[in-house]
């Protein structure tokens, strides 16, 4: 048995996770700290992983009772309710080639968000639309307590 809340990266050959995910180099499983109960994984050919405890992850960040509860609202959700008049600037977080990223808030809730604002006319000038595209996909599919949804 294999604690659900230790996070493990494969670092080479394939796994079967208990709920039917299959795994390879570079992939990894655990680390929901708000569950309770054994993950269960089978290997398919040898498999090496490296493991993060639990209590390794919170001797860094401390304990956070928010670590593994799922949040209140789906980014693809914000998406669809939410329109950029909705929020005011309060400052820039980073920039990159194709635009910046605001720290802003909701005028109503005055809940904070991380929002990026690109350049369309550069992402296409720069045939970028794919790997913009790409990049949203991927960041709507994580779920893990040290990535922001």
């Amino acid at each position: 048995m294999i604690s659900s809340t230790d996070l493990y990266l494969i670092g080479s050959g394939y796994l079967l996770t208990d709920d039917g995910a299959e795994l390879g180099k570079g992939d990894y499983f655990g680390g929901d700290f708000s569950a309770q109960s054994p993950v269960q994984a089978r290997a398919k050919v040898t498999c090496k992983c490296g493991i993060i405890t639990a209590k390794d992850i919170r001797s860094v960040i401390g304990e956070d009772v928010r670590l593994g509860r799922p949040m209140q609202r789906r980014a693809s959700q914000i998406i669809k309710s939410m329109q950029l008049k909705d929020f005011d600037k309060l400052k820039i977080l980073g920039i990159g080639t194709f635009g910046r990223v605001w720290i802003v808030s909701d005028k109503k809730t005055k809940q904070t968000y991380a929002l990026k604002i690109l350049d369309k006319e550069q992402i296409i000038s720069h045939h970028q639309t794919k790997g913009v595209m790409r990049e949203k996909e991927i960041m709507d599919s994580l779920k893990h307590p040290f990535i922001v949804r």
